[in-house]
């Protein structure tokens, strides 16, 4: 309900009405585990958030008519290249672990290599079509950073539940949290670099500087 909330209502009431639906669906979930006499966990108060607020991120940043399309590019870009390049990064350099007790694989080398992979495929996406290329270069890997503390993120929500996968909807790929983890914690953030700049239209703040 909160993500089908998130997709639809920002076009029909706006964004502070949505925001309050998701903040209600939110507090009766809440409400229905302390009913249910449910262990109290942050997993309780984050989950509908968790599910709700990337995709409200993402349709508000499509919803500009300009730019919209080139901000979804831009961005699932930027997180594909951070997994690609962290991934051979952290395989070829390998080093210390970026957080060994939630996601043993993920090493400094592979978050750096994915920063790094992020500023080259954000300057050769800008090279074509932004004239703002350099400033986009240094916010790609922050976004990257984002992408992969999402990936921790649901590394963490797996072993806090013991499950090896997030759901089997994607067979042999992990479920499809496992699919979108990077993008949605990014996707926040690029939303809200976006709000913080330019309210109106969240792309154009997120791509023209």
């Amino acid at each position: 309900a909160a993500a089908l909330s998130a997709a639809f209502l920002p076009r029909e009431v706006g964004v502070m009405p949505t925001l309050l639906v998701v903040f209600l669906l939110s507090a009766a979930g809440i409400a229905l585990s302390a009913w249910q006499q449910r262990e109290k966990t942050i997993w309780i108060y984050v989950g509908i958030p968790y599910v709700a607020l990337p995709v409200l991120s993402l349709v508000l940043l499509r919803a500009d008519a300009t730019w919209g399309v080139h901000a979804i590019m831009w961005l699932m870009l930027v997180v594909w290249a951070t997994d690609t390049f962290a991934y051979f990064a952290g395989r070829i350099i390998g080093g210390p672990k970026l957080a060994p007790l939630l996601s043993p694989k993920k090493t400094w080398a592979g978050l750096l290599g994915g920063m790094a992979g992020a500023a080259i495929i954000s300057t050769a996406y800008g090279l074509w079509f932004f004239p703002t290329i350099w400033q986009l270069a240094i916010v790609a890997p922050i976004l990257a950073a984002m992408a992969q503390a999402g990936d921790i993120f649901e590394s963490a929500l797996k072993r806090h539940f013991n499950v090896k996968d997030s759901g089997v909807l994607i067979p042999g790929h992990g479920g499809v949290l496992d699919r979108v983890d990077g993008l949605a914690v990014a996707g926040i953030a690029a939303a809200a670099i976006g709000f913080a700049r330019h309210a109106e239209a969240l792309a154009q703040g997120l791509l023209l500087w």
